[in-house]
């Protein structure tokens, strides 16, 4: 696919980025179907360490083990990875104790 004429939206995602480590951040991405949304958050995080997750039509607590093993992955947690979260909260609290995010 080519990447046309998104300077504008890579620009906001870089200026939230660089204040990651000073305050908490969210970038809700929405629009139309085939309009380039899932490019450019992939354009956006290719040069950075990340975890993309695309979620699909399950149950939410697969949905959640699902992402709490590409998370787990990512930090090379084997632990995880043989034992999913299947809560938010036991996934956002193993996130905000994993120390490997102090690096990122």
């Amino acid at each position: 696919m080519r990447f046309v004429d998104r300077a504008d939206e890579i620009n906001v995602f870089e200026d939230e980025f660089a204040q990651v480590n000073k305050r908490a951040s969210l970038a809700v991405v929405y629009g139309r179907r085939r309009i380039g949304k899932t490019e450019l958050i992939k354009k956006f995080a290719s040069n950075k360490p990340h975890v993309y997750f695309l979620a699909t039509l399950q149950s939410k607590e697969d949905v959640i083990a699902n992402f709490s093993r590409k998370a787990a992955e990512f930090f090379n947690d084997t632990a995880t990875l043989g034992n999913p979260h299947t809560t938010w909260a036991g996934f956002f609290g193993y996130l905000e104790r994993e120390p490997n995010l102090s690096h990122l």
